[in-house]
C-alpha cells in the first residue's frame, strides 16, 4: 500500500536555526522511573521470560503483557505536562492525509522527520537519545538508527483491522497516546490477538484502551497480530504520535495458505424458467447483455430472480433459526459467517443448486461469452454497436441451430428493445422501455412463450466439474475481507457473481461495497454495492484483486436490530 508522499502544511516560521539545533538546545525526557536500573533489570527479566503472565509494577504503573504477546505500557511517560500539551497544539498544525483501503480507515500525517515544529523534533530526540537505548537493553535486540515516525489521527468511523506490522526491517512498534478522556465505548481500542494452530489470529483477548500520555510498544514479529477497533465516539479524536524502530530482519514462517477447495456441480436439475426473470432468457436481452459485458468485463442485473422465489430465499436466510451459520476467517484475511451446506432448507438448497449447474453454467456463457466449465456460448455475436433488429445474422446462426418447434416459439416472441441504462454512479443496468419494470410480474403474461434457446436444446450430459466456488455469506457490523498476497484466487481468471439478499436498508456510508483494484494501484476499478435481488458479473483476471469492506456500525444503527444483517451469495466460475 502505498504512502501519500505530499508535504504536510507548517504553520509555524522556519528560524534560521536547523532543526537539529533547536532541539538540542531543548529536551524532553522520559519519566525517570522508567530508566531507573533496578525498575529496568525487572523489567528485562519479565520480557526474556516468556513463562510470566505479566509484570505490574505498582510504583510507576506500567506493565508487560506476556499473553498473547508482549506488549509493554508506560504510563505518565513524559513528566512535563506543559511540554505535552505545547506539543500537542503543534501536533494540531499538521496537515493530515486521509488513508483508505481494504485494511484501514483514519487521517496521518507524513513522516515528522523533516518537522520544523520545535516540539515534534524534541519528541524524536527523546526517542533517539533516551528510548532508543534504553530498548536496546530492554529487549536485546540490535536496534539500529533508524526510526519510522508519523501522527495518526482516528475519527469517527476510522478503524484499522488486524495484521501484525510485518514489513522490510520493522522490530519494535510504539503509539504514544494524546487523547483526551477515554473510554471502552469510545471505540478505538488497541486489540491482541491470540493466534491458532497455523500462526494464524485468532480472537482478541486483550484490548489496551488508549490514555493520555501512555507509551506502548511490542515487538513485531509473526505473531504480533493486532487492531485498531472502530472509533464509535462522534466528538472525540484518537491523537497518537506512532511509528517502528528499525533492526536486523528475523526469519519468518511461511504464510499458512488456505484451503480453496472448489464445488462439486450440482446434479439437481433446476429449470431455470422458474427461477429466473423471463426477460433474461429472451435471446434479444440475451444478445444485448453479452455486447455491453464484452464492452465493460461486468454488467448488473437487476431483478434477476423471480419475485417469489427471491421473498422465499430471503425469508429463510432472515427467519429460519435452524440454519448452521459460522465465522470464517482468519481474521487477518476476513470475518464474516458461512452457511454450512448440510443446513440448508430446500428452498435455499435449490436457489444454490440453481447457479452450481450445468444449465446455469450454459446461461452465462450465452450472457458473457466464456466457455465457464467447458459450456460454450451456444451464438456469438457482432462486435459493433447496432440494435437487435441489426443483428439478424446472428439471430439466424442461432434459430438453425435449434429446433422448428423451438425456433418458431422464439419467433412468437416480439423483439423487445432492451437499452442499457447508465446511471450517475456509472453501474449498468438493463432496462425494457416497452414495460413499467423489469420484474417478472411485468412479463407474466408471456412466460409460457419465454424459451430458453440455450439450454432447452442440451440433451448431452457433460461430465461432473469442479469449476466454481461460493457459499452463502451473511454481513453484520464488523465484517470484511481484506487482500493478501498469498491467497490463490488473486492468481485466477475467473468470472465473479454476487447476488443480494434481505439489503434493501443498506446505505453507501454502512460500508460492505466489493471494491475491485488493480494490483498495486489504490484507484478503484469498480464498486458493487448491495442491491436486493440484483445480479452482479465481474470477469477478473490475474491483474485484478477485490475486497469487501468493512461494515461499519452505521449498518447496525440504520436498521435498529440486535442482529442486524444482509446476505449474498457469491461465486466465482472458472472457463
Amino acid at each position: 500500500r502505498k504512502e501519500n508522499t505530499d508535504e504536510y502544511d507548517v504553520s509555524s516560521r522556519r528560524t534560521k536555526k536547523s532543526v537539529s539545533d533547536v532541539a538540542s538546545s531543548t529536551q524532553m525526557c522520559m519519566n525517570s522511573n522508567f530508566s531507573e536500573s533496578e525498575f529496568s533489570k525487572a523489567l528485562s527479566l519479565s520480557y526474556s521470560n516468556l513463562c510470566l503472565t505479566s509484570f505490574p509494577e505498582d510504583l510507576t504503573g506500567a506493565t508487560l503483557l506476556n499473553k498473547p504477546f508482549q506488549c509493554c505500557c508506560l504510563p505518565n511517560f513524559v513528566p512535563d505536562v506543559d511540554a505535552i500539551n505545547t506539543l500537542c497544539n503543534q501536533l494540531r498544525k499538521l496537515k493530515f492525509f486521509k488513508k483508505s483501503n481494504d485494511l484501514y480507515s483514519f487521517k496521518q500525517s507524513t513522516d515528522l522527520k523533516m518537522s520544523s515544529l520545535s516540539y515534534v523534533q524534541y519528541f524524536r530526540n527523546l526517542l533517539l537519545r533516551h528510548v532508543l537505548p534504553w530498548l536496546r537493553s530492554i529487549t536485546k535486540i540490535a536496534l539500529d538508527d533508524t526510526i519510522d515516525l508519523t501522527c495518526s489521527k482516528y475519527e469517527y468511523g476510522d478503524v484499522l483491522l488486524c495484521h501484525d506490522d510485518e514489513l522490510e526491517r520493522r522490530r519494535i512498534a510504539f503509539i504514544y497516546y494524546l487523547v483526551p478522556e477515554w473510554s471502552n465505548e469510545d471505540g478505538g481500542t488497541l486489540d491482541l490477538f491470540s493466534i491458532d494452530d497455523h500462526g494464524d489470529p485468532n480472537v482478541v483477548i486483550k484490548s489496551l484502551v488508549p490514555k493520555w500520555n501512555t507509551f506502548i510498544f511490542f515487538e513485531v514479529n509473526p505473531v504480533s497480530f493486532h487492531q485498531v477497533s472502530e472509533v464509535i465516539s462522534k466528538t472525540k479524536k484518537r491523537l497518537s504520535i506512532n511509528g517502528w524502530f528499525h533492526g536486523p530482519p528475523i526469519n519468518r514462517p511461511k504464510l499458512h495458505r488456505l484451503p480453496y477447495p472448489r464445488i462439486l456441480e450440482s446434479d439437481n436439475t433446476i429449470p431455470l424458467e422458474e427461477w429466473i426473470n423471463p426477460a433474461y432468457l429472451k435471446i434479444e436481452t440475451q444478445i444485448q447483455i453479452r455486447k455491453q459485458f464484452e464492452k465493460d468485463s461486468e454488467i448488473q442485473l437487476a431483478n434477476f430472480l423471480t419475485t417469489d422465489k427471491f421473498n422465499a430465499v430471503c425469508s429463510q436466510l432472515r427467519n429460519n433459526s435452524n440454519l448452521a451459520w459460522y465465522i470464517d476467517g482468519p481474521a487477518n484475511k476476513c470475518r464474516m459467517d458461512l452457511l454450512r451446506s448440510s443446513s440448508f432448507p430446500s428452498i435455499v438448497r435449490n436457489c444454490f443448486d440453481l447457479f452450481n449447474s450445468e444449465r446455469f453454467y450454459m446461461f452465462l456463457a450465452a450472457l458473457t461469452g466464456l466457455a465457464i466449465g467447458g459450456c460454450k456460448p451456444s451464438f456469438s455475436i457482432e462486435t459493433d454497436d447496432s440494435e437487435c433488429s441489426d443483428n439478424e445474422a446472428s439471430m439466424n446462426d442461432v434459430l438453425s441451430d435449434m429446433s422448428d418447434n423451438e425456433a418458431h416459439a422464439l419467433k412468437k416472441n416480439e423483439c423487445i428493445n432492451y437499452e442499457i441504462v447508465v446511471e450517475k454512479d456509472t453501474e449498468k443496468t438493463f432496462s425494457n422501455s416497452n414495460m413499467r419494470s423489469i420484474d417478472d410480474q411485468s412479463v407474466q403474461q408471456n412466460y409460457d412463450q419465454v424459451v430458453d434457446p440455450i439450454l432447452s436444446r442440451n440433451d448431452r450430459k457433460i461430465s461432473s466439474r469442479h469449476c466454481c466456488r461460493g457459499s452463502f455469506r451473511r454481513w453484520k457490523h464488523k465484517h470484511y475481507t481484506l487482500i493478501r498476497d498469498s491467497d490463490p484466487e488473486n492468481t485466477e481468471l475467473g468470472l465473479d457473481m454476487l447476488i443480494f439478499f434481505c439489503s434493501s436498508a443498506w446505505k453507501t456510508e454502512c460500508g460492505g461495497t466489493t471494491v475491485y483494484l488493480a494490483k498495486d494501484e489504490d484507484e478503484e476499478l469498480l464498486t458493487v454495492r448491495p442491491a436486493d435481488n440484483t445480479l452482479s458479473l465481474v470477469y477478473r483476471d490475474t491483474d485484478t484483486i477485490k475486497f469487501v469492506k468493512y461494515v461499519n456500525h452505521r449498518f447496525q444503527a440504520i436498521v435498529d436490530e440486535p442482529n442486524s444483517s444482509y446476505f449474498d451469495l457469491a461465486m466465482t466460475y472458472y472457463e
